[in-house]
């Protein structure tokens, strides 16, 4: 039995203002529950641009000329605000420096709760499973910006776990932090597949996608080049666009 679908791009294409490249071009693909997806793609190639059109910020907030539909939960992104979007898809930049900015970790991970109007307790509640969930518990009343590069991301993660968004979307997670760290993010990553969430990423690196997503999804020129399983990271497609395949010399050495 097919799994249940939670997004859905029809025919979706956009340009930034004042470019006429588009930077998405005529993208349709849809994604389904306990999905992890990595979206990959050599350097301007429109994969953070495809990320972005998933929660409406194409073109709510990015402005430019935008086409098609994006549906999630079967409703029109175009249609609904960005509460209604954020419960149900979260999104995690590649510098977690953008979206943290309180005080402590246990307030971070509650903001987003606390703008919803949930009670202080309740929220502050969901904040430490959250945050227990990334393995930050001894973090809990820490400054976020005194943390390494990892655990803010870490920390990023949690308040997507703390809002029950069934979507996480994240836009090169790791590219700024160590392999040790990567592995960690992604640990966690895998497992919130596993239990159901939808996991779409868009990355560089290959040997974290060879061992965690279930799905690849290769982008050139704004088009979708290529759909499937981890066997497409093994295709000679990857290394023509400029990418490092898996493999033993380009991950092993990292183990």
């Amino acid at each position: 039995m097919a799994k249940k679908e939670v997004l859905r791009l029809e025919n979706v294409s956009f340009s930034y203002a004042g470019k006429k490249e588009k930077a998405v071009d005529g993208t349709s693909l849809v994604f389904r529950e306990g999905e992890f997806a990595g979206i990959i793609g050599a350097v301007g190639s429109g994969k953070s641009t495809l990320l972005y059109c998933c929660n409406g910020l194409v073109p709510k907030e990015i402005r430019g000329k935008f086409a098609g539909t994006v549906r999630l939960f079967g409703k029109d992104v175009a249609k609904i605000g960005f509460p209604e979007i954020s419960r149900e898809a979260s999104m995690v930049f590649q510098d977690p420096n953008d979206q943290i900015f309180n005080l402590t970790v246990e307030e971070e991970v509650a903001f987003g709760l606390l703008n919803r109007g949930m009670a202080r307790e309740e929220a502050l509640a969901a904040a430490r499973k959250a945050v227990a969930r990334v393995g930050l518990s001894e973090k809990l009343h820490d400054d976020p910006s005194e943390l390494s590069a990892g655990q803010k991301q870490k920390v990023a993660i949690a308040c997507a776990l703390a809002a029950d968004s069934k979507i996480i979307l994240l836009d090169e997670p790791v590219s700024s932090l160590d392999w040790r760290s990567s592995q960690e993010v992604y640990a966690i990553l895998s497992g919130l597949a596993h239990e159901g969430k939808t996991v779409i990423a868009t990355e560089q690196d290959t040997c974290l996608l060879s061992r965690h997503a279930t799905r690849i999804i290769v982008i050139d020129g704004g088009k979708v080049v290529k759909d499937g399983g981890v066997e497409v990271l093994s295709s000679s497609l990857i290394e023509k666009l400029g990418l490092r395949p898996p493999g033993p010399m380009s991950c092993g050495a990292r183990k």
